[in-house]
């Protein structure tokens, strides 16, 4: 007797199983799709919150240099239960942070690109996606710039306003194996070749995979870093380590907040503009460098550029990285530009010495990389008279 199904009862079994195998595939996609929500969601809570919570909201001030805005707007004072402290763990990637100028809306669209043009150096393998971006001037309706969220927001203020981010970022996790790299919309008030191009340079460097894989040797890892006219590098971008951080004096809190240096002198430099010593303005560029304990390094392997904007190398430059000092110190000297500062060795190390004093209260070890460089020899075991 043939007890095969009818060919119309086959073919209802056969959709029974089709339209089975079609829900089964589609729970297992929902379901992957609202883990990876809410593993994302995690993320930004753990990775975001701390700056959107403990930050300040973002508002407009109007307040146009770092002496005029009040420091409870510099340095919020907010207990530790507003927001969990972001923890670090050893290998984490590194977190970026971005000071965006944008004068007014015409000149919107071409700092996007600047914008855009420096994040695609980032790498998910060496640095978190979620990128902290502290914006000035104008700023879109929808708070974005190149698909980016803006973390905070003022009306004006300069690179001390992101530099504090990163200090207060540091010093809540001053680990040795958290890092963090510092880049900024250079050429967005003053649009020209020669910024476009340090910008890459710095850009590239600061991005690279050899500063993300620093070696322990290392605090802070740039394209350049120069000792003079003062320790900086040019054009300010750059990656550094938290536990150095975390020893630099809060960048743009009042002098009197810092503790120990000598208040009459810090005040002095912080009240006047000089490029060529690092003083006024020009102290966001040296910060990062202004510890008589930094370990710097840096890529670029010669000569040709040192700092200021001559030489300037393109694109995928060669990349080395080494300690500085790599070069003699008549190799950093540039003809005519700070010469009072750099022609006398001695003259310098005096001045750098006063400055760790005045600032820190400290002075460099045995092992500080301007032993070697302020000796007039270069023998790093003869130590100029800095009495």
């Amino acid at each position: 007797m043939d007890v095969r199904p009818r060919p119309s009862t086959l073919t209802l079994v056969r959709s029974i199983f089709a339209i089975s195998a079609t829900l089964l595939l589609l729970s297992h996609y929902y379901v992957r799709e609202m883990l990876l929500q809410i593993q994302q969601t995690t993320n930004q809570i753990d990775e975001g919150a701390y700056y959107e919570k403990r930050f300040l909201p973002m508002e407009s001030t109007r307040h146009h240099k770092l002496s005029d805005i009040p420091h409870s707007m510099k340095c919020p004072n907010i207990s530790t239960d507003v927001a969990p402290i972001p923890s670090s763990s050893p290998g984490e990637k590194i977190q970026i942070f971005y000071n965006l100028f944008i004068d007014n809306e015409q000149s919107f669209e071409r700092v996007e690109a600047m914008v855009r043009e420096q994040l695609a150096y980032v790498s998910p393998r060496f640095h978190n996606q979620n990128i902290i971006i502290n914006s000035m001037g104008y700023i879109k309706p929808d708070n974005t710039i190149s698909g980016h969220k803006i973390t905070r927001h003022w009306s004006s203020g300069g690179e001390e306003l992101t530099l504090h981010s990163i200090w207060e970022y540091c010093t809540a996790n001053p680990n040795h194996d958290s890092k963090v790299a510092y880049l900024h919309s250079k050429g967005s008030f003053h649009p020209k070749p020669e910024n476009d191009q340090l910008r890459v340079f710095l850009t590239e460097g600061a991005l690279s995979k050899e500063c993300a894989k620093l070696p322990d040797q290392c605090d802070v890892c740039s394209s350049r870093m120069s000792p003079l006219p003062h320790p900086h590098t040019g054009g300010n971008m750059w990656m550094a380590r938290c536990d150095y951080i975390s020893k630099l004096v809060d960048p743009s809190s009042p002098i009197e907040t810092w503790e120990g240096g000598n208040k009459t002198k810090t005040r002095h430099f912080r009240n006047h503009d000089n490029g060529c010593k690092g003083w006024g303005r020009f102290f966001n560029e040296h910060w990062i460098h202004s510890h008589p304990t930094v370990k710097p390094c840096d890529l670029y392997p010669f000569k040709e550029y040192v700092w200021n904007y001559e030489n300037v190398p393109g694109e995928n430059f060669a990349k080395e990285l080494a300690m500085v000092p790599r070069f003699n110190y008549n190799d950093y000297i540039i003809d005519g530009v700070c010469s009072e500062e750099t022609l006398d060795p001695e003259i310098a190390l005096k001045d750098r010495i006063e400055v760790y004093d005045a600032i820190y209260q400290k002075r460099p070890h045995d092992s500080w990389w301007g032993w070697k460089l302020y000796s007039s020899n270069n023998d790093e075991s003869s130590k100029p008279d800095i009495s």
